[in-house]
């Protein structure tokens, strides 16, 4: 400006709040504040694309957060490198680094990850991009993955933004989003208490595409998809919409790959080849209960019972809405979650179905699908060489909910065993922390201990992750929310701990660590994670 340049150059970690503003006295809308933790503000103006280059700062300084939260326990491979330094001018032009490079770790050839020309694609995509694009373009992944639960690997490659939703037997049309990732299809409707669908490509049986006509009598295409429980779930799209054609197209090509992956299972006689659709849909109690049978699963609960009074907890009941439920909407791998799907969880979960429903409602179930055999694996591990912290896992063994029959016997203290050490494998960095045997002693009731095993990964990794770090920061970072929240709606009880000079986390931080199982009687610790599987942290 005048002739001179004026530069400021400080860290993004350093960067306490963004906020859009108003410049020129309010005249004109085109300026960014950036609040610094020393208090000092700073206002970018004159920025032709305001809105793209907030967001790209926004998710930059994110990315930048989460690796000083994980800077001292886990590597930063899983983040796309970001600058750590923010330079801007005085005329409004910011500088970022020209390149942006990232890194993917070994991929497991028994995990239904994309095959090398699905690989070489998602690299064309991020070759010669911009570094805004690349940004969006993980934030638009991660958003889409926690939208629907689905694991890391998952890569958003085709998005239908319009597309009609009919279900089977039923007069219901919901209008919302078809998205298409590397394994998996998925619809997400417009309206909050409207449904949602998450198919494994796999279990898809035969798809077409026709012309028909909307409700409103218009022309329009419409995709029928058949899945493996025989269930046909029609999307109507626009006829001059273009993003069909890109849909399908993608989805021809993740067939064709997925194929190819079957055929190189079945040459190398990998897990894929070993643990079939079929054989993992009869580990899930929904098949059993369907045909009239009660589910008949490898957990604690089938041999030394469930807590509670069935009677009072009214199984049968709840059992039965249950099963009206999965002939209508699907299944397992299949089903189509509506409004009623949450419902009948907040009413209250069948003990029976309790274990399969955690595992859905918290996408475990689609990485336990995609992973058929490494639990094995871990385990085989562990029997021939035990890792690091076995010796710290076998101490808090015979103090996980002692009070349960179970784990006054050698069958549950050994399946307990197995699920923390192959965890501790899986996740060498994390390893194991106390309170994870609380959690996972529960889960063992209900669950089988492949199912154990890939839920509390999906609840260390996504659901609370640094709850059971070495430093905590994610119960520490809740803690300090908890604290404020306390302040501010009792400051009676806030003003009598500082008086005392008690800090509340001494008394709360045990009710996060084990998701409040030691907290209260066992039976409401089981509703309490009801909700938390199928919400998500805010339950705590």
């Amino acid at each position: 400006m005048f002739g001179s340049e004026k530069k400021v150059v400080f860290q993004l970690r350093e960067i306490k709040d963004l906020a859009k503003t108003r410049t020129m006295g309010g005249a004109r809308d085109d300026g960014i504040e950036v609040t610094t933790k020393d208090g000092s503000k700073y206002v970018f103006a004159n920025l032709f694309h305001r809105d793209e280059t907030f967001d790209m700062l926004s998710q930059l300084t994110a990315n930048t957060m989460k690796r000083v939260l994980m800077n001292s326990e886990y590597s930063t491979t899983q983040f796309q490198p970001a600058s750590s330094s923010l330079q801007a001018s005085a005329g409004g032009h910011m500088r970022s680094p020209s390149t942006a490079s990232s890194t993917t770790g070994g991929i497991n050839p028994d995990s239904r990850l994309p095959m090398a020309a699905t690989a070489a694609h998602q690299s064309s995509l991020t070759n010669g991009a911009s570094l805004a694009e690349q940004i969006a373009k993980q934030r638009r992944n991660e958003e889409f993955r926690g939208e629907f639960g689905l694991p890391r690997s998952e890569t958003l490659l085709s998005l239908i933004e319009s597309a009609s939703l009919s279900l089977p037997e039923t007069a219901s049309v919901y209008s919302g989003k078809l998205y298409l990732s590397t394994s998996f299809a998925c619809y997400m409707s417009r309206d909050f208490r409207g449904c949602r669908i998450t198919l494994p490509l796999a279990a898809i049986r035969r798809i077409e595409r026709v012309n028909g006509f909307d409700r409103n009598n218009v022309a329009c295409y419409e995709l029928i998809i058949t899945v493996w429980h025989q269930m046909a779930v029609s999307f109507k799209v626009p006829l001059d919409n273009s993003e069909c054609n890109r849909w399908c197209d993608a989805l021809r090509g993740q067939l064709k790959a997925m194929v190819e992956e079957q055929r190189y299972a079945k040459a190398n006689r990998t897990a894929l080849s070993r643990y079939t659709l079929k054989s993992f849909c009869k580990t899930c109690a929904s098949e059993q209960i369907l045909h009239g049978r009660d589910a008949e699963l490898d957990c604690l609960g089938q041999t030394f019972g469930y807590p509670g009074d069935p009677k009072e907890m009214k199984e049968r009941a709840k059992s039965k809405y249950w099963v009206t439920y999965f002939k209508e909407y699907g299944r397992n791998l299949t089903i189509i979650r509506r409004a009623e799907f949450d419902r009948l969880i907040r009413v209250g979960l069948p003990n029976g179905l309790r274990g399969e429903i955690w595992e859905l409602s918290s996408g475990a179930m689609y990485l336990r699908f995609q992973n058929r055999g490494v639990y094995d694996k871990y385990v085989s591990d562990y029997n021939s060489c035990p890792g690091p912290y076995a010796e710290e896992i076998e101490k808090d063994l015979n103090r996980s909910l002692p009070e349960y029959a179970g784990y006054q016997a050698p069958e549950g203290i050994d399946a307990l065993r197995r699920v923390l050490n192959a965890y501790s494998l899986r996740d060498t960095e994390l390893g194991y922390c106390q309170a994870m045997n609380i959690v996972a002693s529960t889960m063992l009731i209900f669950m089988t201990e492949e199912q154990v095993f890939w839920t509390l990964t999906v609840m260390c990794d996504r659901l609370v992750p640094g709850y059971y770090s070495p430093s905590m920061y994610g119960a520490t970072l809740d803690q300090s929310i908890f604290q404020s929240l306390v302040e501010e709606t009792m400051p009676m009880l806030a003003t009598k701990f500082k008086r005392h000079d008690m800090q509340l986390s001494i008394a709360c931080l045990p009710w996060f660590l084990t998701l409040f199982v030691n907290s209260m009687p066992l039976v409401y610790a089981l509703r309490v994670l009801d909700c938390f599987f199928l919400e998500g942290p805010k339950i705590l």
